[in-house]
């Protein structure tokens, strides 16, 4: 009953009070932290400064790992956000994500560790901003890795609120009605729609920017190792998996349903869906390897 479009403004309800509460969650957190919160007014300066460039998403799947000097070159020339672990890589983003496990009730040192790479590789990086998952409880404010104190006036905070409809075309609609009312703009703290996976909140967070391209790179879903456990990497550029240790099936993880009603990679393509219909854009996975390769549009760089 309640994915059906009878019940969709109570759906629609619920969802603005997650959000609110969310926002004020964020708004307490930056006051104890000193960090600022993200809004969309940071997002929509960013997205002005780089209108009609592509926006890339690095996730952490070893396809990057065929990505060539000239696809980053190619890349350098958007806008582009490295999630969790890209500060390993030597390819600097504008914008570096990361998220607290929510376990943590004392700062991560893998964490810790990443942060302050991204921080000293966006020194010489002008405009360039860190942005931080809320972190939620029990972790709370104990989670908050330390800060340097020169650049700290660009790293930001955002809430995420998950949508409460548990089927694929219910989920549609509400994510349509989330995009038509979103827009660059305003000073509220930015509450991201979520399922559990960062590339979903930073494909949300470009649409709301005003991005209309979007390219997913190293976003595999499926059971290629980390970029970093790939020994193209570590001939290339050093052995991290000392630092930051993964198991072999934790890739995976978010394609599970036990704890979510939607895997990322049929929520990423819903989404994909939606976002073209309503908003014009468009959604691309830039390798082959990938599992959105068969459901979502290509674009091919030069390792193609």
């Amino acid at each position: 009953m309640k994915n059906s479009d009878l019940v969709r403004p109570l759906r629609k309800r619920a969802w603005n009070g997650v959000v609110q509460r969310e926002q004020e969650a964020v708004t307490d957190f930056c006051a104890s932290t000193g960090v600022n919160f993200l809004n969309k007014s940071v997002m929509s300066k960013l997205a002005s400064e780089s209108r009609g460039k592509a926006f890339y998403i690095l996730g952490n799947g070893s396809s990057v790992n065929s990505l060539t000097q000239s696809d980053f070159k190619h890349i350098a020339e958007g806008v582009s956000v490295g999630t969790n672990a890209w500060p390993l890589h030597p390819f600097v983003p504008d914008i570096y994500s990361f998220e607290f496990s929510k376990h943590s009730l004392s700062p991560d040192p893998e964490l810790a560790f990443m942060v302050k790479r991204a921080e000293a590789n966006l020194q010489e990086k002008t405009g360039s901003i860190i942005v931080f998952l809320r972190p939620g409880l029990p972790a709370g404010l104990k989670a908050m890795v330390p800060l340097a104190t020169k650049g700290r006036e660009r790293v930001f905070l955002y809430g995420r609120a998950n949508f409460l409809s548990t089927k694929p075309d219910a989920l549609a609609k509400d994510i349509e009605g989330v995009l038509r009312e979103s827009h660059p703009g305003g000073l509220d703290c930015l509450v991201l729609p979520d399922n559990g996976a960062s590339v979903i909140r930073m494909i949300f967070l470009a649409l709301i920017a005003g991005f209309r391209e979007i390219v997913l790179l190293g976003v595999d879903l499926n059971d290629n190792p980390y970029f970093w456990y790939d020994q193209r990497f570590k001939s290339s550029f050093g052995d991290y998996t000392g630092v930051a240790k993964r198991d072999p099936g934790d890739a995976t993880l978010t394609e599970a349903t036990n704890d979510r009603p939607f895997s990322t990679s049929s929520f990423i393509v819903t989404l994909a869906n939606v976002a073209s219909t309503a908003l014009g854009a468009t959604i691309s996975v830039g390798s082959r390897e990938s599992a959105l390769a068969a459901d979502l549009s290509f674009r091919p760089f030069a390792c193609e």
